[in-house]
């Protein structure tokens, strides 16, 4: 099941997509709380799997690797996951992960081999020292990040934003 998206939505997709097809590696996109980034990054999924892709998305806490594998579930999706104890095929061609676990398996010597990363809660990259190991590892991708609050220290908005 596709996601009805609203104008505002497909706008911001629009954009971001751009963004990356200009070569931008790093697309933060910010929009309210409530506004449906969720939505935004089941649409951008969908469309990157049509296309063969692989997509990581990476969260800070466990309710929220819940919820955002429930968001994918409910569009008939079935994503991996990556969390600690509740690991459950992360090799899925879309795969939720808590940015912990996957820095704890990343020592051990973890496969990656995704096509583009989706980041919520983007502002908390910032001052996150996993975070920034992550994206210095795999600066070869594309990454989106989704937020309500992108003015945090160390986010460096203004480059790359939609």
């Amino acid at each position: 099941m596709k996601v009805n998206l609203r104008d505002y939505q497909d706008q911001t997709i629009f954009e971001a997509k751009k963004k990356i097809n200009q070569g931008l590696k790093r697309v933060i996109v910010y929009s309210p709380t409530g506004s449906g980034k969720g939505e935004v990054a089941v649409a951008l999924t969908q469309m990157a799997l049509d296309k063969g892709k692989r997509v990581l998305f990476v969260v800070h806490r466990k309710d929220l690797v819940k919820q955002q594998w429930e968001r994918f579930a409910k569009y008939g999706m079935s994503p991996g996951i990556l969390q600690g104890s509740n690991t459950y095929r992360p090799h899925n061609d879309i795969t939720v992960a808590s940015i912990q676990t996957f820095s704890s398996r990343k020592k051990f010597g973890w496969d990656f081999d995704f096509d583009l990363v989706i980041i919520d809660e983007a502002h908390l990259c910032g001052g996150s020292k996993q975070y920034h190991e992550f994206l210095r590892t795999h600066n070869n991708l594309p990454v989106l990040g989704l937020t309500a609050t992108p003015f945090s220290k160390g986010l460096e908005i203004g480059r790359a934003h939609v």
